[in-house]
């Protein structure tokens, strides 16, 4: 072999070694990276392992302090029934009355069951939305014992995060983000993109605007991906966390905790701590900075599932009472959605919402058109809050009653459902002008330009409630919605559809129904309806023939309706007693309209 292929050969085998060194690298740099895929993964396991022994441990504290109160609840019921039966031998009043008492918290009891129920079968499947908090220079928010630096350079994307830069004083770090728009009613979580800087632990808090007492939070590790401390003052809300590791060390956080039902406005704190196991958030600040924020968003319900749409779930992936995400909106959600938007926006509910609990603990009458108030003086009630609704203006006493309240629900009053150019009818405005200037009246938000635009009342002595097409019967869904932010429910009545939810959210403890005969009294499609004024004075359309006899018949739907209400309310402490003379309502404990007006 000569010296040139010589040298060939070993420039070869050179070559040769140099391209294994370089494959033998590049196998240990994919080792190496998969070891610490590997690593990352086992420690998200171990994290998720920890989380849920840390909810069992959670859930099980609460299932022992609820089967406690439970059982406090039983003895006290006990007590109670002992007490009865020995006022009861005796024949004693006051034992009669406490046993009315008795009926309204074992109404109370069953309500509850049932409520259990749906949650454990997973019957009730809601629908939520993400709705996000824009984050830039001069947004809504409060910043504790630090300040805000906002910064694109943190995010690859390019997108604005916002920076909680600590000071170095003592106590509580955080950021505060107002959810103005949703109550505690109908919040069910935040989700959340954060990034650590110089502290890696993070307490979450949700609570309404009126007070401690009604909150969810929980502690998270963004580094670890583990979390602590979850809490909540709903004890049967629903309590879940969700950490994921994302791309440049940011972290998704996702919350889903409902606070107790309230019609207050809600905020998110985030607050920075040293470790993810303290008791307290207080400490001295580090004067740097402790986390960003790129992602914001408030989880809030949107409804539950029409039965329709129900049947087109696999429930078997559901966690019971716990939301399904990403349901496609039918068509008349988006619409309804939209409708609640103009509403909102409209400044309508704002401007609602300052009668919130105005009546708080008080007593209210709701009355209805039933031909049995011509037995009644109703002009006992002119210092009561009292509610009446669409035709009640024809009453021969209304002046002297002096109705507090005037809620017009019927669609029919300008022209019916969807009339393109809506118009109140004549005959009832020409009376409602001369006499319920005194009322304050409720109106369904679709007619508001008209009436208000129009110089027909002024914006003063109306509010508007969201009720209008697409819409849900309160049989139907199985709940009654007292959110006077989302669209009303129909209950076939507007005792039902717009006085009763009015009573809850301006607070009154005690409805007496009045007028609610529940028998229009049809014996043939051509026979005249039954009300307290001659059937010729009502000069709008009304339900047909066939329409009546379903829905008023023995076994109907408005039945049902009023039980959905009964059951509700009584979960808020809310008694409602039928003080009709005679009719076919017997869902409610009965007491004598003058006994009643007799006790004030």
């Amino acid at each position: 072999m000569n010296e040139a292929s010589h040298a060939s050969d070993e420039s070869s085998i050179m070559r040769d070694i140099v391209n294994y060194e370089i494959e033998i690298g590049r196998l240990l740099a994919d080792r190496e990276k998969l070891t610490a895929n590997l690593a990352k993964a086992d420690q998200q396991r171990e994290a998720w392992r920890e989380n849920q022994l840390d909810l069992f441990r959670s859930d099980l504290s609460a299932l022992s302090t609820a089967v406690l109160r439970l059982t406090e609840g039983q003895a006290q019921q006990f007590e109670n029934i002992y007490r009865l039966l020995s006022q009861l031998i005796l024949a004693d009043k006051a034992g009669r009355r406490e046993l009315e008492g008795l009926n309204q918290s074992l109404a109370s009891s069953d309500a509850i069951a049932a409520a259990i129920n749906q949650m454990v079968s997973g019957k009730q499947v809601e629908r939520i939305k993400e709705t996000a908090i824009k984050l830039k220079s001069g947004m809504a928010m409060n910043v504790v014992r630090g300040k805000a630096v906002f910064d694109k350079a943190l995010d690859a994307s390019n997108s604005e995060a916002v920076v909680l830069a600590e000071n170095k004083d003592t106590g509580v770090h955080s950021f505060v983000f107002p959810l103005d728009k949703i109550t505690a009613t109908g919040l069910r979580g935040v989700a959340l993109e954060v990034k650590p800087l110089n502290l890696r632990a993070l307490r979450i808090r949700l609570q309404d605007e009126d007070g401690l007492e009604n909150r969810a939070e929980v502690s998270v590790d963004l580094k670890s991906l583990r979390h602590s401390q979850v809490e909540t003052t709903h004890g049967a809300g629903r309590r879940f966390v969700t950490l994921r590791s994302l791309e440049d060390g940011w972290v998704e956080v996702v919350l889903e905790a409902s606070l107790g039902a309230n019609d207050a406005s809600t905020r998110c704190e985030l607050i920075a701590i040293a470790d993810v196991d303290k008791k307290s958030s207080q400490r001295a600040g580090t004067g740097r900075q402790a986390f960003a924020l790129r992602k914001l968003a408030a989880l809030q319900s949107d409804g539950l599932l029409p039965p329709e749409d129900l049947q087109k779930i696999d429930t078997a992936v559901a966690r019971p009472a716990v939301a399904l995400h990403e349901v496609r909106m039918p068509k008349q959600e988006t619409a309804r959605q939209k409708k609640r938007e103009e509403f909102l926006a409209s400044g309508a509910y704002h401007k609602l919402a300052r009668l919130r609990n105005i009546h708080e603990g008080k007593r209210a009458f709701i009355i209805g058109n039933g031909p049995s108030i011509n037995k009644q003086d109703l002009t006992l009630l002119s210092d009561e809050i009292t509610f009446v609704t669409n035709w009640f203006v024809n009453h021969p006493n209304y002046a002297e009653i002096d109705p507090t309240y005037y809620a017009v629900s019927s669609h029919e009053m300008f022209g019916g459902w969807s009339h393109v150019d809506p118009k109140p009818n004549p005959d009832w405005l020409s009376v409602m002008l001369a006499k319920a200037g005194n009322s304050h009246k409720f109106f369904s938000f679709a007619f508001r330009e008209m009436l208000i635009n129009n110089g027909i009342f002024s914006s003063e002595e109306c509010d508007f409630l969201l009720f209008d097409r697409p819409k849900y019967q309160v049989d139907q869904v199985g709940s009654i919605n007292l959110d006077l932010t989302h669209p009303m429910d129909d209950g076939y009545t507007g005792i039902v559809t717009f006085c009763l939810p009015l009573a809850h959210f301006m607070g009154i403890k005690e409805i007496y129904l009045v007028g609610c005969d529940c028998d229009y009294g049809i014996t043939s499609p051509d026979s005249p309806k039954s009300y307290f004024y001659d059937y010729s004075q009502h000069k709008t359309r009304t339900t047909s023939h066939e329409g009546l006899m379903r829905a008023w018949a023995d076994d109907g739907p408005v039945f049902k309706t009023y039980e959905i209400v009964r059951d509700r309310f009584a979960l808020d402490g809310i008694r409602i007693v039928n003080a009709t003379e005679g009719g076919r309502l017997e869902v409610f404990p009965r007491q004598k309209f003058e006994d009643v007006v007799g006790a004030k």
